[in-house]
Formats: C-alpha cells, structure tokens, sequence
C-alpha cells in the first residue's frame, strides 16, 4: 500500500483516526508556500491536520506537521484545532518520537499502523472494523 492509498482510505473512513471525525469529509493536499498537509478536517474546534507517513515516524515528522500546525495557524478565516495527527510506522525506538511530542505546545497525537490503526480491516455494515479471522470477506490489509 502506498501513502495515498492510506490516504485514501483515512478520508474516506476518518473514524479509523478518531471516532470524533466521523462523518467529516476532509480537505486532501492543500498546499500553502512550500508546505502541503495529507489531510485536513474542519471540525467544530476548527481545522484539524492529519499527516500520514508510510515509513517509520521520525522526530522530524513531528516537526513538520507543528511546521504545517504554524502555517495554518495564522488564517484568521480558519482557526486551528487543538488536536492533530501523525500516522506511521512504529519505530524500533519511540524515545525521540515522544520527547518531540512532549515538547509541542499542540496537542499531537501519534497512530501507529498496525497496532492504534490495525493491518488488517474488515468492512462490517459500511464501516471498517479491525478483521477478526474468518468473520468478513471484505478484507483490507495495510501494508507498509
């Protein structure tokens, strides 16, 4: 699976970040100057950036959505969520990953694919649910 192609399925299915987004069709690939986020859901607490990496999550990703966090922070006619997202591959080592977290006055929470967003989903009544062996035929396998 490629980086679009979760990019894909996490707008079409936005619960699978958070149940709060739900429902909420987002924005995909908006670019301001040089910077581009994967995702962006306009919710009641204002614009919520999500930035999807098919590669182990590096501290340098932390700072490139507080980069996108600044960029789009300055709108007056969009107010920035407190909330975002960073989705990945779990690296071996979260230390740096988390003390870049930790440090951020912005409330980033970091997915992992395959253990916060499982590798395997299932589609149960038009949703997707984490497969359980044997109870769907409607498999998708995320693969990093």
């Amino acid at each position: 699976m490629q980086e679009i192609d979760i990019e894909e399925l996490l707008s079409a299915h936005p619960y699978l970040i958070d149940p709060k987004l739900k429902g909420i069709v987002p924005t995909r690939q908006q670019s301001k100057g040089s910077y581009r986020y994967d995702l962006g859901f306009e919710t009641r607490a204002g614009l919520t950036i999500v930035e999807i990496k098919k590669v182990e999550l590096k501290s340098a990703d932390v700072s490139q959505l507080l980069d996108y966090c600044r960029t789009w922070g300055r709108s007056t006619k969009k107010p920035l969520a407190k909330t975002h997202y960073l989705i990945g591959k779990k690296p071996a080592d979260c230390s740096d990953l988390q003390t870049a977290v930790n440090r951020s006055v912005r409330d980033i929470r970091i997915l992992f694919v395959g253990a916060d967003i499982p590798w395997y989903l299932a589609m149960i009544g038009r949703q997707y649910r984490p497969y359980i062996e044997g109870y769907a035929k409607n498999v998708v396998h995320i693969r990093l």
